[in-house]
């Protein structure tokens, strides 16, 4: 036995806890183990935050799973059809339950500012405009690009469909984020909620 383990054990036995207790806290600390690999005595604060993400982030997923399936918000097709039974899809959701998941965060080279400044990018446009869309053909996609790494130069590049949605669906803004121009009150094209206003201070 660890001396952490001992250590553990007998601040639970302190507290008096009961043995399901003790139970349960020894398998988290176990489970909290087994996620990195090393004893936990190796581990601290910054793997404590990853591996409550990580569970975290796997309920939320499977809930919102859960949810959309119960609303038939999903389809299923091809070698994944079968999920569409209820049976079948409740035991996709505890094998994910089973499975670690990896979650990954750090803070940004730049610091806060620089995530603002690469969201404050789409909080005004989409991820790419309507000029630069080249061409569609045969299910593929042109579009051009900046390759910055050679000075910024204008290149083609030509996609799968499937790929120019993935990378599209990448830049949708989450839910919560809305864009500047869908409300609030700038003048549009008649006047606007501006105009308006106008008219009735003057009134």
């Amino acid at each position: 036995m660890t001396h952490l383990r001992q250590l553990m054990l007998d601040e639970l036995q302190r507290r008096n806890y009961s043995q399901s207790t003790v139970r349960s806290y020894i398998y988290a600390v176990e489970d909290f183990a087994k996620y990195f690999h090393p004893s936990p005595e190796r581990l601290g604060p910054e793997h404590i935050r990853q591996y409550s993400l990580s569970k975290i982030f796997r309920g939320k997923f499977r809930a919102g799973l859960r949810e959309l399936f119960q609303q038939d918000g999903l389809q299923f097709h091809n070698s994944i059809e079968y999920l569409a039974a209820p049976s079948c899809f409740r035991n996709f959701l505890w094998q994910l339950r089973r499975k670690d998941w990896v979650v990954y965060a750090k803070p940004p080279f730049g610091g806060a500012e620089q995530v603002l400044n690469y969201l404050a990018r789409y909080t005004h446009r989409v991820a790419i405009s309507n000029h630069r869309l080249v061409a569609f053909e045969n299910d593929r996609v042109a579009f051009l690009w900046r390759d910055y790494a050679h000075g910024g130069k204008k290149k083609v590049m030509t996609v799968s469909s499937d790929e120019f949605l993935r990378r599209f669906l990448i830049h949708v803004l989450p839910k919560g984020l809305v864009r500047i121009r869908h409300f609030g009150s700038s003048p549009t094209a008649d006047g606007g909620p501006c105009s308006h206003a106008a008219a009735l201070c003057s009134a």
